[in-house]
C-alpha cells in the first residue's frame, strides 16, 4: 500500500486493503474497520502536507474516538464505519487536492489513463459558447484543421443540444465511438466542417508547441503525468530552433503533479532558483528528478534552461500547480500577462 501525492502540497489517498490486520478482532482473511481507518491514518499522518496539516492529528483522534463509541475495540467494526471515519477527515481538510479511493490499487492511480479521443479539447467560454482551448498536436484533430478558438456548433446527424453542456457530451460520446463524425465549427464569422476520429490517446491535454514569427509559444493546459518532462523538451526545441523570445500559456491550466511542476519549472527557471520538493520533516526530497528520467534517455537528460524574454499568460482559470508555475516563471524573471487565478 503506497501513498500517490498529487496535486501541490496535497494527497489523494489510495486505499487497497485486502487482510485483516491492525485495530480490531476481524478474523483472518477479513478487513475491518479499524485496520481501514488505522492504515489510513498512518498515510495521512506521515505523508499529508496540504493547508491543514496541523488539524489532521486532532481530526484523526476526534474520528477515532467516535468509531469506539460505535464499536468498542474488542470487537470488529464495519468497514463502512472505518471508511466513514477516513472520509469525515478527509472531508474536514477542506482540500480539493485530496480524496479517497476505495479499492484501487495506487499504482493504477499513477498509470496513464488512455481514452478515445480526438486531440481537440473544449470548455464553455464566458460567451455561453463551447470553445476549443486546446488542441494536442500532433492528434486527428491538428491535422483536420482545428485551432484553439474555434467554437463548436454541432455534431452532425445529432439532435440540436439544448446547452454547451449537452453539446460537449454528444461530442465525447462521438469520440468514445471511434467511428469517423463530421462537427461544424465557427471561426470569426466563418463555418467549417471537419472529419474527426476518436483515438486510443493519453486522457488529458499535453503541451503543444507553436510559432509567431521568432516567438516560440507552448500551451500547458495541464501538469498531469508526463507533462512536465514534454514541456522542458519542448522549451529545449523551441531554443533549438532559435526562438527569441517565448511564451508559455497557462489560461487553462487545472493542476496536476508536484514531480512534473518541478520538472516544468526547471526549464523556466534559467538557474536563478533551486528547486525541490521537501518532506513533512524538512528533508530535501528528489524523487522527481528519478520520476523525470522514466521520460526521456537518462544520457539525453540535460535540456535548456531558458535565458532569453518569457511571458506567462495566465487567467481566472489557472489553478494549483499552474498557479506555482506563474509564480516560479515570474521568480525568473518572466512577465506575468493576464487576470489573478481566481482558485485560493
Amino acid at each position: 500500500m503506497r501513498l500517490s501525492l498529487v496535486g501541490l502540497v496535497a494527497a489523494s489517498l489510495s486505499l487497497s486493503l485486502s487482510g485483516a490486520s491492525a485495530g480490531g478482532t476481524a478474523g483472518e482473511g477479513r478487513v475491518d474497520g479499524y485496520a481501514v481507518f488505522n492504515e489510513a491514518a498512518r498515510m495521512l499522518g506521515a505523508h499529508y502536507a496540504g493547508p491543514d496539516m496541523l488539524r489532521v492529528g486532532p481530526l484523526l483522534e476526534s474520528e477515532r474516538a467516535a468509531l469506539v463509541l460505535k464499536c468498542p475495540v474488542s470487537q470488529p467494526s464495519p468497514q463502512t464505519s472505518g471508511r466513514a471515519a477516513v472520509e469525515h477527515v478527509v472531508t474536514a481538510l477542506h482540500d480539493g487536492h485530496t480524496s479517497v479511493l476505495w479499492g484501487v490499487d495506487a499504482d493504477m492511480v499513477r498509470s496513464p489513463s488512455y481514452v478515445k479521443r480526438t486531440g481537440m479539447w473544449t470548455s464553455v467560454a464566458p460567451s455561453g459558447d463551447l470553445r476549443v482551448y486546446h488542441v494536442d498536436d500532433p492528434s486527428g484533430a491538428a491535422s483536420a484543421g482545428v485551432r484553439p478558438g474555434d467554437v463548436v456548433v454541432a455534431v452532425e446527424g445529432q439532435p440540436e443540444a439544448g446547452s454547451p453542456a449537452a453539446l460537449a457530451r454528444q461530442v465525447r460520446v462521438a469520440e468514445e465511438q471511434g467511428a469517423p463524425f463530421v462537427l461544424r465549427l465557427k471561426r470569426g464569422e466563418q463555418m467549417q466542417k471537419v472529419t474527426l476520429t476518436g483515438r486510443l490517446a493519453l486522457g488529458w491535454p499535453l503541451p503543444s508547441l507553436s510559432w509567431d514569427g521568432k516567438v516560440a509559444v507552448i500551451a500547458l493546459p495541464s501538469l498531469t503525468l508526463g507533462s512536465g518532462m514534454r514541456f522542458a523538451n519542448l522549451v529545449t526545441e523551441a531554443d533549438r530552433l532559435g526562438a527569441t523570445g517565448l511564451i508559455v500559456d497557462v489560461r487553462q491550466n487545472q493542476g496536476g503533479k508536484i514531480t512534473d511542476l518541478l520538472i516544468a519549472a526547471q526549464a523556466l527557471n534559467a538557474n536563478t532558483l533551486d528547486l525541490c520538493s521537501v518532506g513533512r520533516g524538512g528533508q530535501r526530497l528528489e524523487d522527481w528528478t528519478n520520476f523525470s528520467r522514466q521520460y526521456d534517455n537518462p544520457d539525453k537528460y540535460v535540456y535548456t534552461r531558458w535565458n532569453k524574454p518569457l511571458v506567462v499568460l495566465t487567467s481566472g482559470r489557472t489553478a494549483s500547480s499552474g498557479e506555482v508555475l506563474a509564480y516560479l516563471a515570474r521568480r525568473a524573471g518572466a512577465r506575468i500577462v493576464g487576470k489573478r487565478p481566481t482558485a485560493s
